[in-house]
């Protein structure tokens, strides 16, 4: 799509874009330009949302931290544990 038809179309353009079209704008045939749809994401993730879809460390790393900094692990809680 030339800048022109762009310009002279962006209501229509825009349309299409947000209905999941990628168009490609060109200046003098040349391609300069990309547009294409938002990907919309939420911006934050529920604390318990986020430890589900992190996975586990093996018990062996846990029981090295644990040697390592028993005063600083101990007293977290567990969020896996339900």
């Amino acid at each position: 799509m030339s800048v022109r038809d762009l310009r002279n179309h962006v209501s229509e353009v825009l349309r299409r874009v947000e209905a999941g079209e990628t168009l490609e704008v060109t200046v003098n045939e040349r391609p300069v330009a990309l547009l294409i749809p938002r990907q919309i994401r939420p911006r934050t993730l529920p604390a318990r949302e986020f430890l589900v879809t992190v996975p586990r460390a093996d018990s062996a790393l846990a029981d090295q931290l644990d040697a390592a900094m028993p005063e600083t692990t101990a007293e977290l809680d567990d969020p896996w544990q339900t």
